[in-house]
């Protein structure tokens, strides 16, 4: 096993760490524990874990947050292809989330330029770093470790966040 190998484990194992509710743990969480809890997944390089909470929320968001946080979660999907080394997965959810990025420009609303031109921008520099894996890796965890924060979190409908979901 080398040393990137090893990295991958350390980064699996971290993550089985993270609780989620299910049979072994009952608890419903809100809206915000979901997309917190997401967001740290991505910060720690459990980005199919990242994914799996956010989709909960996700599915009871309207206009135009599920828009965004589809963007993310597929940044974050895009992100686990290439963990796998599957370029072209990458590849295409990545463009994807661009899409949904570069349609949420033109539609006043709600999400916050700043956040928006933040994922844009890790997504257009993440892509361009293919096929070095290496260098797009590095795009994506200077995007988790600076740009994405809880007040990402904030980023969609106040009644949602407070409210408990089922899984």
């Amino acid at each position: 096993m080398d040393s990137f190998e090893k990295k991958q484990a350390s980064i699996y194992a971290r993550a089985a760490k993270i609780a989620k509710p299910g049979k072994t743990n009952p608890v419903r969480f809100t809206g915000r524990d979901y997309l917190q809890r997401g967001i740290r997944c991505l910060q720690n390089g459990a980005y199919f874990e990242a994914h799996e909470f956010w989709e909960v929320p996700w599915r009871k968001m309207g206009p135009p947050y599920r828009a965004f946080w589809q963007a993310l979660i597929q940044f974050s999907v895009g992100a686990y292809h290439l963990q796998n080394n599957n370029l072209n997965g990458c590849r295409s959810l990545w463009c994807k989330a661009l899409r949904h990025c570069r349609a949420l420009q033109n539609t006043p609303g709600e999400i916050p330029l700043y956040h928006l031109h933040q994922l844009q921008q890790c997504v257009e520099k993440s892509l361009s770093g293919l096929p070095d894996v290496r260098e797009a890796f590095r795009q994506v965890r200077r995007f988790s470790g600076l740009a994405l924060d809880f007040s990402w979190a904030e980023l969609c409908l106040s009644d949602l966040l407070d409210q408990k979901l089922p899984q």
